[in-house]
């Protein structure tokens, strides 16, 4: 999907590299991971344990575990349920996005993907991908009847076109 406010932002490897210098690769996957989370919600997230071990590719105690050595290594912070990195509080400010995308909520998620084949191309085998009929970018809600189960390559050649654009 494409972002129109925020399409990129400036990294540094020798800073990085810095800022994760002695932490496990665990630690670093799941840094990285909420960095970028909160620099696309544009702020701080939920701390939904399903959603972001799911979303970093581990089991939910796991993710937890690595959390929690996070917090104490004072790469992240945990207050009122969200999830903030302090490096990120000036960038984010910067780039407060005119409309924040809210989460998909996980039942509609479960339904959509329940699908098991791509709504475009009919392959069954995945990496599938959620995607909004009309794009979020035109205005496009997360209501289930605008959102369907796409396999990677449909997605990313529908981008933000409507159907009918891309039907062209």
């Amino acid at each position: 999907m494409a972002r129109t406010a925020i399409p990129y932002f400036n990294f540094y490897p020798s800073d990085f590299m810095h800022g994760v210098r002695g932490m496990s690769a665990q630690e670093v996957g799941v840094y990285t991971m909420l960095l970028c989370r909160i620099y696309e919600q544009s702020g701080p997230i939920e701390y939904n344990v399903i959603r972001l071990s799911t979303y970093c590719g581990m089991r939910e105690k796991t993710f937890v575990q690595v959390v929690e050595k996070l917090i104490s290594l004072g790469k992240i912070t945990l207050g009122n349920g969200l999830i903030s990195i302090k490096i990120l509080d000036g960038w984010v400010s910067k780039t407060k996005r005119e409309k924040a995308r809210p989460s998909i909520p996980l039942n509609i998620v479960r339904n959509v993907r329940s699908q098991g084949h791509c709504s475009y191309c009919g392959k069954d085998s995945g990496p599938f991908e959620i995607d909004h009929i009309h794009p979020w970018s035109k205005g496009g809600s997360h209501n289930r009847e605008n959102l369907t189960l796409s396999c990677r390559p449909c997605n990313r050649k529908k981008r933000d076109l409507t159907l009918q654009e891309w039907m062209k």
